[in-house]
């Protein structure tokens, strides 16, 4: 069974998250459009670029170009 999301490494003197996966910025994009955009993909496309993360998140910005 693989393991989704966020797992833990355990040295010896630490425990450190990691994530397992990376968000599918498709779905991201797909989401975006949908709350955007009311469902109608011909209003535009957004732009979905990487931010930053930390331990526990990703941040990623979504952009679109008004028509």
């Amino acid at each position: 069974m693989a393991i989704t999301g966020i797992y833990w490494h355990v040295g010896a003197t630490y425990t450190q998250p990691h994530w397992s996966v990376d968000p599918d910025v498709s779905v991201i994009e797909a989401i975006s459009c949908h709350h955007l955009f009311q469902g109608d993909s011909a209003s535009g496309e957004p732009t979905v670029t990487f931010l930053a993360e930390g331990a526990f998140n990703k941040i990623y910005t979504v952009e679109t170009k008004e028509k």
